[in-house]
């Protein structure tokens, strides 16, 4: 990731600043540990360029390893809330585009508010339904079986999982 900021450092200020080179680039940021600095710059892309269910994604997942990271449970319990509301806003802004979805049952149940019981099961729902939608249609990228096996496992459907697992394991040649 050190190279890709690198390269980018090389690149014309106009292609710098293009959307798409800032995410790589905050993306390589946190990978090289700069996360809050990730996290400063999607949030300033968002502001200006507006929200996509990748930005918000990519956001999330800084919130989260600033999460993890936390040394105090009330920096903490902030990141877990900024964490929840990009993924949140990512999957409201595109329900075929599972990533965000994926990310908040779990979430939601770390959580453990009153309603978000309900709220991990309706983004467990989408996320598995855009899944699938994407397996049926022949458009579903890598990480969508995985995914649809890790909604399962979580929802404690032992039979989906199972079911999922060989599945995946016919298909990748690769015990699951």
């Amino acid at each position: 990731m050190g190279a890709m900021l690198a390269y980018i450092e090389t690149l014309p200020q106009d292609l710098k600043r293009y959307p798409l080179i800032v995410e790589q680039r905050c993306l390589a940021m946190a990978k090289t540990g700069d996360t809050l600095g990730a996290a400063s710059r999607l949030e300033r892309l968002i502001e200006d360029e507006g929200s996509t269910p990748e930005r918000l994604g990519l956001l999330g997942g800084r919130y989260k390893e600033l999460r993890r990271a936390s040394s105090t449970e009330m920096d903490s319990s902030r990141y877990l809330e900024l964490e929840i509301e990009s993924y949140r806003k990512g999957m409201l802004l595109d329900l075929n585009e599972y990533y965000c979805a994926s990310n908040l049952p779990r979430l939601y149940r770390r959580r453990n508010r009153p309603g978000d019981g309900v709220l991990a099961a309706e983004a467990q729902h989408v996320a598995a339904t855009a899944c699938r939608r994407g397996v049926e249609l022949g458009i579903a990228d890598e990480w969508a079986r995985s995914t649809m096996l890790t909604l399962a496992f979580d929802a404690g459907d032992a039979v989906e999982a199972r079911k999922l697992a060989e599945e995946l394991s016919a298909r990748t040649g690769r015990p699951v």
